[in-house]
């Protein structure tokens, strides 16, 4: 597991196998005071908001439709992590 740095200080927990198109992005957290989360999360070109648990999962569906087959998935917060559980 490595970690990728956020703007605050902070650090993000990812797979190994993920690092390297993770970090070529520049991350922030992202503090949710509604559910009091910190999320790691990077502005698109146009302006949009994307958190990193999301870009991963989108990398795993698309690996999923290539018939990789996939358990759950636990996330700790502000991590990337993947935990696999039992399905």
């Amino acid at each position: 597991m490595k970690e990728i740095p956020l703007d605050n200080g902070q650090t993000a927990k990812v797979d190994d196998e993920d690092y390297e198109w993770l970090s070529a992005y520049s991350w922030y957290a992202y503090y949710d005071s509604e559910k009091q989360m910190t999320y790691a999360a990077h502005y698109t070109p146009s302006g949009r908001r994307v958190f990193m648990h999301d870009v991963i999962m989108a990398s795993i569906h698309s690996k999923t439709s290539r018939g990789i087959e996939l358990n759950r998935f636990f996330w700790e917060k502000k991590n990337g992590h993947k935990k696999a559980s039992a399905a």
